[in-house]
C-alpha cells in the first residue's frame, strides 16, 4: 500500500509567487493517490483545485488571520489525517507550519519533512525564540529539502547535519512556460539589437532583498571592460 502524504503550506496556486510555483511542480512528482494538499483559501481556488489530480483542501480560516497560526493548522491537519489516512507530512514553511508538524509528530507519531526556500531560514534568526523553534523543527524533521545550494548551506549553518539536507532545484512546467522556437528567439534579440550582446539575466520579483540594484551598479562598473554587456530583468 502506497504511503499517503499531506503537504501543509501557506502558499499554493492560484496564489502567485515562486514558492507557490515550486510547490505546484513539486506535487507533480507524486502519484495522485498518494498526496493531499492543505493550503489557505485563495480567490480562484475552486477552479484551480478542480484541475488537480489529487485532493486540495482549503483551510476554513486563513492562517494569517488566526493567531497563533499553528494551532489552526493542527486542527485542519488532524481532520485531513483522519479522513485520508495520512502517514507523512511535508511542510513548506518551517514557521509556523513546522510547529504544527512537530506537535503532530510527537502526538500522533507522524514523521515530517520540511521544504526551505531561503528567507524562511534567515528571517526567524532575528529572534532568539524563533531561532530556537526553527532549530528544533529542523532537527526533528526526517529530511530537509532546500531549493538551492545556498539555502542548504544556510540550513547546515544552523547545526543541521549535511546528510539530512537535499537540494531540489526549482523547475519550470512546460505547460506554463512553452519553450520558444529559434525563430522567436532570433526575432526577440533583433527587436532589441541584442544579436551580438552578452546578456546577463535576473529572473525575480523587484524587491530590495533580491539585489537587482546591486547588479545594476556592478554592470555600470563593468561597461568599460565589457561594452557589449546587457543586463535584463524578467
Amino acid at each position: 500500500m502506497k504511503k499517503k502524504t499531506l503537504l501543509l503550506t501557506l502558499e499554493f496556486p492560484p496564489k502567485g509567487g515562486g514558492v507557490a510555483r515550486y510547490l505546484k511542480n513539486f506535487c507533480s512528482g507524486f502519484a495522485p493517490d498518494t498526496l493531499v494538499v492543505l493550503a489557505p483559501a485563495e480567490e480562484g481556488s475552486e477552479v484551480f483545485d478542480a484541475s488537480r489530480p489529487y485532493p486540495v483542501l482549503r483551510a476554513s480560516l486563513l492562517y494569517k488571520k488566526f493567531r497563533p497560526a499553528w494551532i489552526k493548522m493542527i486542527a485542519e491537519a488532524s481532520a485531513a489525517i483522519k479522513k485520508y489516512g495520512i502517514e507523512k507530512i511535508v511542510v513548506s514553511h518551517a514557521l509556523p507550519a513546522g510547529e504544527a508538524a512537530l506537535i503532530l509528530k510527537f502526538s500522533r507519531g507522524i514523521p515530517y519533512e520540511v521544504i526551505v526556500h531561503g528567507l524562511d531560514i534567515r528571517l526567524p534568526q532575528g529572534s532568539r525564540w524563533k531561532t530556537f523553534w526553527l532549530k528544533l523543527i529542523l532537527h526533528n524533521a526526517e529530511t530537509i529539502i532546500a531549493n538551492s545550494e545556498f539555502t542548504k548551506a544556510e540550513t547546515i549553518r544552523l547545526g543541521i547535519p549535511s546528510e539530512k539536507v537535499i537540494v531540489r532545484l526549482p523547475c519550470l512546467d512546460p505547460a506554463d512556460y512553452p519553450i520558444p522556437s529559434n525563430e522567436e528567439v532570433t526575432r526577440f534579440k533583433k527587436e532589441r539589437a541584442w544579436e551580438c550582446k552578452k546578456i546577463l539575466l535576473t529572473v525575480g520579483r523587484l524587491v530590495r532583498r533580491k539585489g537587482q540594484d546591486a547588479v545594476i551598479k556592478a554592470v555600470a562598473d563593468m561597461k568599460e571592460r565589457h561594452p557589449d554587456l546587457v543586463y535584463a530583468i524578467a
